[in-house]
């Protein structure tokens, strides 16, 4: 993961022209939490929450952040078993809809360059895919042949709790 951002790569996103997110909101982008482990956890993007946080997975309220919490209390496990990154880095805002919005194919692109160093700096030995964004952005990436990569539903879009579970657990 680098230390720091390439300002040409932020440049070219549309989150975040002149340093400041279109949104309003200033900030950098958020680092992946990285805990030693053999399993990356990718989702799509930071909310609110996690944007305030600093953190992946920081909204542990509703959504996915709370998803996943309960799924590690009932497996018997904590974040701290995990890396986590998302695909995005910056909050994108919310849309009309109150909710948030889907990031941009430029701003998954720019991030792309995050994502693969993140991967690639590290030995995973499986990498678990959340979402739609995460899994097109996976895709685009150059990873090593022998990580074992699983795609699942977004963990606020339909993934059942069963299907968390398993994912979660240790091969």
């Amino acid at each position: 993961m680098p230390d720091s951002y390439d300002n040409i790569v932020c440049e070219n996103c549309p989150y975040h022209p002149q340093g400041k997110l279109f949104c309003g909101i200033e900030g950098l982008p958020l680092n992946a939490e990285l805990n030693g482990s053999r399993i990356l956890l990718v989702l799509q993007s930071p909310g609110i929450v996690e944007w305030h946080e600093r953190r992946p997975l920081a909204n542990l309220e509703n959504g996915a952040g709370r998803r996943f919490t309960e799924s590690l209390g009932r497996i018997g496990l904590c974040r701290n078993n995990f890396d986590i990154t998302n695909a995005i880095q910056c909050y994108q805002g919310k849309g009309l809809n109150k909710r948030d919005k889907r990031p941009s194919i430029v701003a998954r692109r720019c991030c792309s360059v995050w994502l693969e160093q993140t991967i690639n700096g590290t030995q995973y030995d499986r990498i678990l895919v959340f979402g739609t964004v995460a899994k097109a952005s996976i895709a685009d990436l150059h990873l090593p042949e022998n990580i074992q990569i699983i795609y699942l539903a977004h963990p606020s879009g339909g993934l059942a709790n069963e299907s968390l579970d398993a994912a979660l657990r240790p091969a």
